[in-house]
């Protein structure tokens, strides 16, 4: 009775293990999209729209909040292939855009 019970402990966790691994991994496939859909969503083109006086004719962009013109970029990882626009002042992210390869 003993053994019995040991393999069918051995059997639920040898299902289980491979359940939760694909849990896993679609969980993080969901989440990377709804990252890149909200930081494609923030483009350049969207910041320009919203507050046109806050991006020069020649293409300068002061910041939505302070009206600083610092702009710093920094990649984003998680596998997005993203920049962040970000004003160095406050810290206020501003756009994404996509990294040039």
């Amino acid at each position: 009775m003993e053994i019995m019970l040991e393999h069918f402990v051995q059997l639920a966790l040898s299902a289980f293990v491979p359940l939760v691994l694909v849990a896993t991994f679609i969980f993080i496939i969901r989440t990377n999209r709804k990252q890149m859909a909200a930081m494609q969503a923030q483009s350049f083109a969207a910041y320009k729209q919203a507050h046109p006086g806050r991006v020069s004719h020649d293409g300068h962009v002061r910041c939505k909040e302070c009206g600083g013109g610092n702009i710093g970029i920094e990649r984003v990882m998680n596998r997005t292939f993203m920049r962040r626009h970000f004003c160095r002042t406050d810290g206020t992210t501003l756009y994404y855009s996509k990294e040039q390869t």
